[in-house]
This record gives structure tokens, sequence and C-alpha cells, in this order.
């Protein structure tokens, strides 16, 4: 068979959607190992009186994480008052958590009541993570915000950590013409 046909690319395809759904399912298990310790990390923010936000990938991560802590968050399904009115109760009331599926609230809502951002999981592009973060440092915030990243050790969370570091390097010298390390 020729490597351009169409039974080839379409064994190709089927090969790397195995490897996504694989990669998901270790995504979801690296988070679920750490649940305790994000459980741990949220509670010893609010003791302290900080609200926090949690920003995850996996929509049964957001849920759990969100129904332990107050029942704020924003995903995808959510309408649009239903957001609308978890950010209010973020941002104007005594609810000291929220927590975003990152690829649902990663635009287009400010979160500034909040100087603390947890990542439980992380996306896949740096850009993903920047506009994330970007949620609580907007016009409006009256501190520094601080992004904390929980990695489980010898997991994808370190390959991906990794990956996006170099991802951002990539980014930063196309930019703003800084180099690669190592010289590039």
């Amino acid at each position: 068979l020729s490597p351009t046909s169409a039974a080839v690319r379409a064994k190709f395809r089927a090969e790397a959607s195995q490897q996504l759904v694989r990669l998901s399912v270790l995504r979801r298990l690296a988070a679920k190992a750490k649940m305790a310790h994000v459980e741990e990390w949220i509670e010893a923010h609010v003791e302290e009186g900080r609200k926090v936000v949690v920003a995850a990938h996996h929509r049964d991560i957001v849920d759990e994480i969100a129904n332990r802590f107050g029942g704020l968050k924003i995903q995808g399904g959510m309408s649009v008052q239903d957001v609308e009115e978890a950010k209010r109760r973020f941002q104007e009331e005594a609810d000291p958590v929220i927590v975003l599926s990152i690829q649902a609230a990663k635009t287009g809502h400010t979160l500034t009541a909040a100087q603390d951002i947890l990542f439980v999981e992380q996306p896949w592009t740096p850009a993903d993570l920047s506009q994330t973060y970007s949620r609580l440092h907007r016009i409006g915030q009256q501190g520094s915000v601080t992004a904390t990243y929980m990695l489980t050790a010898g997991t994808v969370d370190e390959e991906i950590y990794d990956l996006l570091a170099e991802k951002r390097a990539v980014v930063d010298q196309a930019t703003e013409g800084l180099e690669l390390e190592g010289g590039a």
C-alpha cells in the first residue's frame, strides 16, 4: 500500500484517535490521584480568607471539586444566566471558590475577586493556560496573581507541563525575539 493511500491515512487517524483516548484517561487518572491534595490546598487558602479559582479540563473533575466547595463553576453546557450568576456570586458575595473548565472559561470572564488560581489539570497550549490565568489578572485586580500547578510526579502531568514550557519558549522567541535555551 502507498503511504498516501486512503486506507493508510485512515489507519493512522484511527491509531491517533486511540492514543488521544489513552492520553485523556491518563490525564483523568492523574487528576483523580491528587484530589486529596487539591482539597487540602483549597481549604488552606479559604481558611486564610482568600478566594480561589480552580481550573481543570475534565467535566467530572470540575464537577467533583465544585460540588465539594459550594457548587460555583463555569463549564460547557451551562446557560448564560447560570454562568453569569456563578460569576456574580464569586465576585460579589462570600462564595470563596469557583471551578473553571479551561476550555469553557478561558475567555470573556472577569474573576478579579481572587488572586490565586490552581491548575489541577493543564491545557495543551500555552495560550489556553495564559487565557485562563488572565481571568484573574485583569483591570480591577487589586493585587498580585499567583498561579499554582499541581502535578502528580511520574505521570503524564509532568510531561504536559514540560511540553507547555517548551511551547512557551518557542512562542516567546517568535513574539519577543528571545533565544531558546541552548542558543537558537
